[in-house]
């Protein structure tokens, strides 16, 4: 008696995994391996003796191959497995036959095998064959084919109610295309703008080599499911079959949940009337920027830029003679909708209020975001309303002097780390009235 281990290894380039079962053999012993019908493991699936770093059995072995099973037989004469596609019967049983193929029969061996999800043991017949069923398969749809579908991206998926627009490619920035978070694509004839006649629209989908990839407004990948493998039409066929009880064998269907990370962005608001405490406090710290209100720079280097931010994040006045930091969340899976119902794009912050009168006057509005938060993206545009209204955002860009460089914050004002600064200084994009109505801001776009 000896104890085998198997591994079926999905291959899937979105969903790596493996199942091992052992299994417990007495003499030559063989075993049908198949997939669960209700599995949406898409393959192709490697199969391997013992260790995943041998030789596999069976290689690229496709989603409906394994539907159907394959075999495996260990400690016999002949161990070259063979799938059962379908075979020829070598003679007429004299068993009444049925038009229902059987898939799985339970061993008459003497041999007690391992009850497996994956692997179920079958006996060896000697005059006996049983054929499988000839499968027409509908292809999933491939190339770039654009869909248009009434559902929120957080329930992506292939299950398109929909009608393909035609004449629509996908062009981008990139020589090959990649369906990760964040990456951005662009419709148009030839261009790598948006603008109001081409941009994406907030419920669209494509399907690209059998993945649905769902995508933002503004042409940033927000989520991807691989498409379900089309329904096989199986050709009748009468099969002889031995009257044997089929064993029920429960399938294990692997999953991974993606998680849905929760980061932050911070907002510090600078008045205009605080500039001669802001011109102290940074001047007791040698920093030749004062502030934004004193109309002096950061500087562009970033060695500097980094003095200074720390000196500027960790102003004692925040919460006092200045408002406290404001917190906006981001979160890494988007689709849905935040409170002020605007859709929640990955890492990029969601809507934040500034409520009105929280400053008296003027004052700058300055973010500073953490490389994590963005997942190693830059936040270019932001949107704005400085009238109390939070569907109606004005797209603003910052300054990508600033946006490009990374600095160490190392105090306790916000978490220590790696951040970024989101300003349009030297532009007055960013230098707001909040004495009467609500300001509203909510992250627009990423780039590279």
């Amino acid at each position: 008696m000896s104890i085998y281990s198997v591994f079926i290894v999905n291959e899937s380039d979105t969903c790596t995994n493996y199942i091992e079962e052992q299994l417990t053999v007495n003499g030559c012993s063989t075993y049908t391996i198949y997939l669960g019908q209700t599995s949406d493991a898409s393959g192709p699936f490697n199969i391997y003796l013992n260790s995943t770093g041998s030789t596999p059995i069976y290689s690229g072995i496709e989603r409906s191959v394994l539907l159907s099973g394959v075999t495996l037989s260990i400690e016999c004469t002949s161990p070259t497995p063979t799938p059962t596609q379908t075979p020829t019967p070598t003679r007429t049983p004299t068993k009444t036959p049925t038009n229902t193929p059987t898939n799985t029969v339970t061993p008459t061996n003497t041999q007690t095998p391992t009850n497996s999800p994956f692997i179920t043991p079958t006996n060896t017949p000697t005059n006996t064959i049983t054929p499988t069923p000839t499968n027409t398969v509908t292809p999933t749809p491939f190339g770039c084919k654009v869909f248009s579908v009434a559902r929120d991206l957080n329930n992506v998926g292939c299950n398109l109610t929909c009608a393909n627009i035609p004449n629509n490619p996908i062009f981008g920035r990139y020589a090959n295309f990649d369906g990760s978070l964040g990456k951005q694509y662009f419709l148009g004839l030839s261009n790598c703008q948006n603008n109001v006649s081409n941009t994406w629209s907030a419920e669209t989908r494509f399907v690209i080599n059998g993945v649905c990839y769902g995508v933002d407004n503004n042409g940033f990948i927000t989520g991807s499911t691989a498409c379900p493998t089309p329904t096989n039409t199986p050709t009748p066929t009468i099969t002889p079959t031995p009257s044997i009880t089929p064993t029920n064998t429960p399938t294990l269907t692997p999953s991974i949940t993606p998680s849905n990370t929760l980061y932050h962005a911070y907002l510090f608001i600078e008045p205009i009337s605080e500039n001669v405490n802001f011109n102290e406090w940074m001047g007791s710290g040698s920093s030749s920027f004062r502030g934004f209100s004193n109309g002096l720079a950061p500087s562009t280097n970033s060695v500097t830029l980094a003095t200074q931010m720390n000196r500027y994040i960790s102003y004692s006045g925040w919460g006092g003679n200045s408002p406290s930091v404001g917190v906006a969340d981001i979160v890494t899976l988007g689709g849905n909708v935040d409170a002020y119902g605007n859709l929640v794009q990955p890492y990029l912050f969601k809507t934040y209020e500034v409520s009105a009168g929280t400053v008296s006057g003027l004052a700058w509005y300055t973010w500073i975001i953490s490389t994590g938060a963005t997942n190693g993206f830059k936040v270019n545009n932001i949107g704005v309303n400085d009238f109390g209204n939070p569907n109606s955002m004005i797209p603003v860009n910052m300054n990508e002097t600033y946006y490009d460089l990374t600095f160490d914050y190392t105090g306790s004002t916000i978490p220590a780390g790696t951040y970024r600064l989101y300003t349009t200084f030297g532009m007055p994009n960013m230098r707001l009235d909040n004495s009467l109505f609500n300001i509203y801001f909510k992250g627009n776009s990423l780039t590279t």
